[in-house]
């Protein structure tokens, strides 16, 4: 009699972005996180929120820094930070700055990409149902 192999899988696979049980910190800006996931959403964390340029209220141009873009969108606070879920977006011709939980966005042109933040998401960024 041969041996038999079992291959089991899970039926709950990890999100993207999810490496063994714990989520990969988010890229530094949008446009880095865009050529990872090849326009999909991605769950990533941002544990200490940061600072860099962001461009835009909601929808953010893909050149801003996606902590920061999470803390001036409120899916995160300070000190703490925390899982978010970046949903990629076409870019637009304008963005629109404004002054919101201490980060500053700025005005700017056009780009290429955008992205967005999904809210209630659980701590791997994945929404309740998927």
């Amino acid at each position: 009699m041969r041996p038999v192999a079992l291959l089991l899988l899970s039926l709950a696979s990890p999100a993207l972005g999810q490496s063994g049980g714990s989520l990969m910190g988010c890229p530094a800006t949008g446009a880095d996180l865009l050529a990872l996931t090849q326009g999909q959403p991605m769950g990533c964390a941002c544990w200490q929120p940061g600072s860099g340029p962001v461009w835009g209220t909601d929808l953010y141009a893909a050149e801003s820094a996606i902590c920061a873009a999470a803390l001036h969108a409120g899916v995160i606070a300070r000190p703490t930070g925390g899982p978010v879920r970046v949903v990629p977006a076409p870019g637009q011709a304008r963005y629109t700055g404004s002054a919101r939980n201490g980060i500053v966005s700025a005005d700017r042109g056009a780009s290429a990409q955008s992205f967005r933040f999904e809210r209630n998401t659980d701590r791997y960024g994945v929404p309740p149902g998927r």
